[in-house]
């Protein structure tokens, strides 16, 4: 009740002051003025609603590796909702982020709440944003009080929420192949097609209406990035640091404005960028490359450990027959080694599966179940089945690079577009018919700079749909060389 009278509160009462600014002080100062008002009143309501949305987001990520835990967890034992989450807790915040802390919220209530472990459950995640984990929770509680078999619903539940994520892959593999063709479409035509109007129709050393085009292109490809993330799966991959990027934007920003006032040619400026773009994807290959690896190498990994297990071996001595020939994992190898060394010299499983340092989010994942599965004595027919649910969300992730290449490939097209637009209109210009300033503005620098910086946005819009991270810049040395390759082309000076 007291945060809605303050909601309300900061709602009405900035209303006392933007009324007479409105009124009494001209624009465009009362409509700054006022701006930092509504932003003021805007931050109680849009704060909570997004930690809301990162709460949900990250729960209904976990979900599917939770089922596979309380799968693994069930094989020989009954467990309870606070031994579950218990379990959840003790595997780390490295493995479920999310969940641990509600792991932490419900055993806080279970142990100062003083009420029943169910009701502490049912007080604790009543309000709880993701209606998927309130349903979770609810049928879980059902099996307990009716006595059905655990094991039977956690498998059933682990299926749901492995199909759910599938599909929730698939969605966000078409919804953002729809939004980059509505980019590339947008950043191909409109800035140059602005410049050609502002030269042409207005003042040819006019540079305001370019200037705006720009800076709600830039504004545009914030927006579409910002969405993208919004409605990607949540990963948590041990991210590589942000300064690469940062310092790519910064040398072909500063490179281009170079450009602009005119101490750099057009194919001058793009040289920087290329080197440092190529250096940069050299130094973060083998970060990516094995993050890449890890996530196919889970599934064959279970797979061989179910086999071994399949002719009889015990779970330890799987995993000493699959160290044998453990080339066939490039990748989670070494994380192997650390976890086997580990357990020989007495460690407990999950203790072990503790100093797994992959980066992969879902190598961690599946060596932390793979740890329960140590414990509980899994056989062969639960290594099969984590097995085939590790594949199902490694091909869906997959299948996501392969949707989205095609428009990855549409993307480095995005700067010959451009320069194929500025020479065709260059060549109507210089008919001396109706528009008499193009053949000369298609030489200037403004062009130029249109075609530099749509190459800069749709390299980030790239980045960030073919590798769900802005951090891996694959993508930049080809369009920077379609860049260089359009302007020598299409003659762009």
């Amino acid at each position: 009740m007291t945060y809605v009278r303050f909601i309300i509160s900061s709602l009405f009462y900035p209303l006392l002051a933007e009324i007479p600014v409105l009124l009494f002080i001209p624009p465009p100062l009362s409509l700054a003025l006022v701006s930092l008002l509504l932003l003021g009143q805007t931050i109680p309501v849009v704060i909570p609603r997004v930690q809301a949305w990162q709460r949900r987001r990250a729960v209904e990520a976990e979900l599917p590796f939770v089922g596979m835990l309380l799968f693994v967890l069930s094989h020989e034992s009954f467990p309870n909702i606070v031994d579950a989450f218990s379990k959840i807790r003790e595997l780390g915040s490295d493995v479920f982020p999310g969940m641990s802390r509600e792991a932490s919220i419900l055993e806080r209530n279970v142990t100062y709440g003083g009420t029943s472990e169910a009701s502490a459950v049912e007080s604790t995640f009543a309000a709880h944003p993701s209606e998927q984990f309130r349903s979770f929770l609810h049928g879980y509680l059902t099996a307990l009080l009716t006595g059905k078999e655990i094991h039977g619903f956690a498998r059933e539940e682990a299926g749901r929420f492995v199909a759910g994520l599938e599909e929730r892959w698939q969605g966000f593999a078409r919804l953002t192949s729809s939004m980059t063709e509505v980019a590339f479409t947008l950043l191909s035509i409109f800035p140059v097609g602005i410049q050609m109007v502002a030269t042409t129709f207005l003042n040819p050393h006019s540079v305001n209406l370019l200037l705006l085009s720009h800076t709600l292109l830039v504004g545009a490809t914030v927006g579409i990035i910002f969405l993208i993330d919004k409605v990607q799966p949540a990963i948590h991959d041990k991210e590589y640091s942000f300064a690469s990027t940062a310092l790519l934007v910064a040398v072909w920003s500063s490179c281009s404005l170079l450009m602009y006032i005119g101490y750099l040619t057009p194919i001058e400026s793009l040289i920087p960028p290329l080197s440092v773009s190529l250096l940069l994807v050299v130094w973060s290959r083998r970060h990516f490359r094995l993050l890449h690896a890890g996530e196919s190498e889970v599934g064959l990994l279970l797979h061989d450990l179910a086999e071994e297990s399949r002719a009889g071996a015990s779970l330890p001595i799987a995993l000493s027959r699959v160290m044998a020939y453990s080339a066939r994992f490039p990748s989670t190898r070494e994380s192997l080694r650390t976890f086997s060394t580990l357990l020989d010299l007495g460690y407990d499983p999950v203790a072990a599966q503790k100093r797994i340092t992959h980066g992969s989010w879902l190598v961690r994942v599946s060596m932390s179940i793979l740890a329960v599965a140590f414990l509980t004595g899994g056989g062969y027919e639960l290594l099969d089945r984590l097995s085939a649910s590790f594949r199902r969300i490694s091909d869906a992730r997959h299948s996501l690079s392969v949707s989205i290449l095609p428009f990855a490939v549409l993307g480095v097209f995005v700067p010959l577009i451009s320069g194929a637009a500025v020479w065709l209109l260059s060549g109507i210009g210089s008919l001396g018919s109706f528009l008499p300033n193009l053949a000369a503005q298609s030489q200037g620098p403004g062009v130029a700079l249109s075609i530099s910086l749509t190459s800069l946005l749709s390299g980030l819009i790239v980045t960030k749909a073919y590798t769900l991270s802005l951090r891996n810049l694959v993508v930049m040395p080809p369009l920077i060389a379609a860049t260089l390759v359009s302007l020598l082309i299409f003659g762009v000076r």
